[in-house]
């Protein structure tokens, strides 16, 4: 709720301005953290919606910039695996990437949705593992 996240912020504010930062931080993340999903939200159904439109170049870019506010862990961007004992991605990471798999397929980029296709797999292994 939009005015939860205000009402939030300004509490942080009072905190922070009264010395309570190690009480403050908290609620500064967990805005951010609202405000990050909710921007990758709207980016995923724009690159959705350019995808169904054939502007393959700017649904592409789009679901780059999705996926890395995101994966903050580099979960799926990381050269290496991850550890095992690594918390699984958000749901709507998930999502996002199986979208951009779709398009990358569709751009005949095989190699990249392949990659991808691997991360998800093993993504989901370690989430049955915990």
């Amino acid at each position: 709720n939009p005015q939860t996240q205000a009402n939030l912020g300004r509490i942080a504010e009072i905190y922070t301005a009264q010395g309570r930062q190690s009480e403050a931080e908290p609620l500064f993340r967990q805005i951010l953290s609202s405000r990050e999903t909710e921007t990758a939200s709207s980016l995923n159904a724009l690159a959705a919606l350019c995808a169904s439109r054939n502007r393959d170049a700017e649904a592409d870019s789009l679901y780059k910039l999705s996926i890395s506010i995101l994966d903050k862990r580099n979960l799926f961007t990381a050269k290496r695996a991850p550890s095992s004992n690594v918390e699984p991605p958000s749901p709507l990471l998930f999502e996002t990437v199986n979208d951009y798999i779709v398009l990358l397929k569709r751009l005949r980029r095989k190699k990249e949705a392949t990659q991808l296709e691997a991360r998800v797999r093993l993504m989901n292994q370690h989430g049955r593992k915990k």
